[in-house]
């Protein structure tokens, strides 16, 4: 309880950015150009996690509201056969490679899709094997858009 109320009386400042307020490990770097000096959160405790986390979510809902279309998707790696006959897990399936991801994205953008995303990779936590979930959000024309909405 002690503890609690120790660090409900941290020392705030007004300009703090509120998803932040909670980071128990500050720290402070001086601007070359101005001299000023700022605080800036840690960005690895839980609480810095928590507020990135909240901003994803409503980074995602603000661009879904505006989108055409929004599609979800899940990037895994197929196993391949080794040389003496049994299935291994390609190099891609056991480090995160967002190379492959940005390949992608760049082929949809080659073939004239308008687009922005958001993209989280991780490992998965069974066989641990990476893998990659991405939001497309998808800007189409008007007649497009009621081309795929006449086909829904």
């Amino acid at each position: 309880m002690a503890n609690k109320a120790k660090i409900d009386r941290v020392p705030r400042s007004p300009d703090d950015p509120v998803t932040f307020q909670k980071c128990p490990h500050w720290s402070w770097w001086k601007d070359a150009l101005s001299g000023q000096t700022h605080k800036r959160p840690c960005n690895k405790c839980r609480h810095c996690r928590n507020a990135k986390h909240e901003r994803l979510v409503g980074s995602a809902i603000a661009e879904a509201t505006t989108a055409s279309c929004v599609l979800s998707l899940t990037l895994s790696y197929a196993d391949v056969i080794g040389p003496d006959g049994e299935p291994c897990k390609p190099d891609g399936a056991i480090h995160l490679n967002y190379d492959h991801v940005r390949l992608l994205l760049m082929r949809l953008r080659k073939a004239g899709f308008k687009f922005r995303k958001i993209a989280s990779g991780e490992y998965g936590g069974k066989h641990a094997r990476a893998h990659f979930h991405l939001l497309l959000f998808f800007q189409w024309p008007e007649h497009i858009k009621q081309i795929v909405l006449e086909a829904i």
